[in-house]
């Protein structure tokens, strides 16, 4: 499988090649370091980052450096999604996609 996608930056997830399923179960490496964070600055615009990180928080703070370096409004964010493959050993489903959201507090990070 080519492999062209974009890490750690933000892109309308219209522009990536692969959509977040795509990455986090077919994109070479393993599942459990793979994450995709998405954001929405222009209610309905969706922004994707795909990154690879050892935890949800850690792909939320790699995110959120990323975010506060782009172009794209910050005041209008007031969350962040993440999403990743459970890797918990007492849940059953199977490996699914699990989603943690992260507030955001522009006011207090700058």
């Amino acid at each position: 499988m080519k492999n062209n996608t974009v890490t750690k930056q933000f892109l309308p997830i219209g522009e990536t090649d692969l959509s977040i399923y795509g990455f986090l179960y077919k994109t070479a490496g393993a599942r459990k370091n793979k994450y995709a964070v998405t954001a929405f600055p222009n209610r309905g615009e969706i922004l994707v980052l795909f990154t690879f990180a050892s935890s949800y928080e850690e792909a939320f703070q790699i995110a959120k450096s990323a975010y506060e370096a782009s172009t794209y409004p910050k005041v209008n964010v007031s969350h962040f999604a993440v999403h990743g493959i459970c890797q918990s050993s007492t849940c059953h489903c199977g490996g699914e996609i699990r989603i943690k959201k992260f507030p955001l507090d522009w006011a207090t990070t700058r």
